[in-house]
C-alpha cells in the first residue's frame, strides 16, 4: 500500500505517513518504504519534461523500497 502511495509525486504522502507513524497507526517498515519510494517535488518537473525518465527512475527507486 505504501509503495503505491509512493508513486504520487510531491511531499504530501510523506507527511501523511509520518503523521501515521507518529500516532502509532503504522510501523517502521511501511514508513521506511514510503520514504524510500517518494521522490519529493523533483518528480513534478521531471514528469513534465521527460515522462519516460520519470518512469524508469520510479521503478529503480521502488525496487529497494519493496525489499
Amino acid at each position: 500500500m505504501t509503495l503505491l502511495v509512493g508513486l504520487i509525486p510531491g511531499d504530501g504522502p510523506t507527511f501523511i505517513f509520518a503523521s501515521l507513524f507518529n500516532s502509532g497507526a503504522i510501523g517502521i517498515a511501511p514508513m521506511t518504504a514510503a520514504v524510500i519510494g517518494q521522490d519529493g517535488e523533483i518528480g513534478l518537473p521531471l514528469i513534465a519534461s521527460a515522462k519516460m525518465t520519470y518512469i524508469v527512475t520510479k521503478v529503480i527507486i521502488l525496487i529497494p523500497a519493496f525489499l
